[in-house]
């Protein structure tokens, strides 16, 4: 179990939810239920998604793209930070 830094903080604040959610759904489905909700049925088809995400290439396929999207100059977005930036 991963107890900090970024790993940590990525399972705390976003795969955890995620995962819970999903949980509820999967019970239901082993139950032969229905899930009685849109975020129900969306929690456990962004969980089944996330699975492509969640092993080494998968983050290694993430990273590459985020370096890709911020090497591209973007001059709005700029303009938004400059925007929104703060002192410091």
């Amino acid at each position: 179990m991963i107890t900090e830094g970024p790993a940590h903080a990525i399972e705390e604040n976003f795969t955890f939810a995620l995962d819970d959610c999903a949980a509820d759904a999967h019970k239901l489905r082993l139950q032969c239920k229905v899930a009685p909700s849109q975020k129900v049925r969306s929690a456990w088809s962004t969980f089944i998604m996330s699975q492509c995400f969640r092993t080494p290439e998968g983050v290694c396929h993430v990273k590459q793209a985020m370096l890709s999207l911020l090497a591209k100059d973007s001059p709005a977005l700029s303009a938004k930070y400059e925007a929104l930036k703060k002192e410091g």
